[in-house]
C-alpha cells in the first residue's frame, strides 16, 4: 500500500501511479544508522496534457525539510518516460526500481510497471559504469568535502566531527563500487546486499578513513578490469525499450480523462 502521505501531498491522481518503493538503505538492508530517513521512489503515467506536450510534468521531489505532514519520508516520483531515458542512460540512482525485491515494493502495477521489469535485460549496456564509476567518485568527495546545507547536512557535519570523514558517503562509495563491478561481471544489480552488515560497519564509523580509501582504491582498479572483461553490450537496446515504453503508454487509458 502506498503510504496515505504520499497520497494527500501527490500533485496528479491516485491511479497514475504504476510503481512505489523503498529505495536506499532500506531496499540494500543497510537501514539501521541513526541518521536514515525513508526514501521512497516511484513512477506515474503522464497527463494527456504532459503527454502532448501542453506542459511539462516530469518529477515530483518535494522538499521534506519544509513539509512535515511527511514525517520521515523523502520521496521522489518520476515519469515513465523520464525513468526510460534514465534506465538507458545506466543510472544507478533508478536501476533499483527494475531490480529490487518484490518485499520492498509497496504498489507495482503488473499491467503498467511489470513490463519493464520482466524486459529489464534491455536497458543493460556498458554505459553504467561510466555512470556508476561517476557516482562513486561523487560520494567519495563528498567524504572530506561535502555541502552540509538544511537538516539531513547538520547530520552529517556531525559524522565529521564525530569521526574524521562523513561515515555515510564512505559506505555508498563502497557499496556503489562493488554493486558495479558485480553488475559488469554478471549483468545483474545485487540491490539488496550480501555484504549489508560491513557496510553498515562503515557507515557507524568502524573503518578507519585510510582503511575505507585503501578499499576504495582496490574497488574501482577491480571495476575498470571488469569493465574491460565485461560482456555486457556497449549500448542497451533502445529499440525493444521504447516499444515496451510505447505500448504501455498507448495501453494507459487516456479516453477516461
Amino acid at each position: 500500500m502506498i503510504d496515505q502521505r504520499i497520497l494527500k501531498k501527490f500533485p496528479l491522481p491516485e491511479r497514475n501511479i504504476i510503481c512505489c518503493a523503498n529505495v536506499g538503505s532500506i531496499s540494500h538492508g543497510t537501514a539501521g544508522s541513526v541518521i536514515d530517513d525513508e526514501d521512497i521512489m516511484g513512477a506515474f503515467l503522464p497527463e494527456p496534457r504532459s503527454l502532448y506536450g501542453v506542459e511539462s510534468f516530469e518529477h515530483w521531489d518535494p522538499v521534506v525539510s519544509s513539509d512535515p505532514e511527511l514525517g520521515n519520508l523523502d520521496p521522489v516520483f518520476y515519469d515513465i518516460r523520464k525513468l526510460h531515458r534514465l534506465w538507458l542512460k545506466g543510472n544507478p540512482n533508478v536501476m533499483c526500481l527494475l531490480w529490487m525485491e518484490n518485499r520492498f515494493y509497496h504498489f507495482k502495477s503488473q499491467r503498467f510497471f511489470a513490463p519493464f521489469i520482466e524486459n529489464r535485460e534491455v536497458y543493460n549496456s556498458k554505459l553504467a559504469y561510466h555512470a556508476l564509476k561517476g557516482y562513486a567518485r561523487s560520494q567519495l568527495h563528498d567524504m572530506d568535502k561535502g555541502v552540509y546545507k538544511g537538516y539531513m547536512g547538520v547530520k552529517r557535519k556531525e559524522l565529521v566531527d564525530k569521526f574524521g570523514y562523513d561515515t555515510k558517503s564512505a559506505a555508498h562509495t563502497v557499496r556503489i563500487l562493488r554493486m558495479g563491478i558485480e553488475y559488469l561481471e554478471t549483468g545483474e544489480y545485487n540491490i539488496l546486499r550480501p555484504d549489508a552488515e560491513e557496510i553498515k560497519k562503515i557507515k557507524a564509523g568502524g573503518w578507519d578513513r585510510q582503511v575505507v580509501l585503501n578499499e576504495v582504491d582496490y574497488l574501482l582498479k577491480e571495476m575498470d578490469k571488469a569493465a574491460e572483461s565485461s560482456k555486457l553490450p556497449e549500448l542497451p537496446d533502445k529499440e525493444h525499450s521504447t516499444q515496451i515504453l510505447m505500448s504501455v503508454l498507448r495501453d494507459w487509458d487516456y479516453d477516461s480523462f
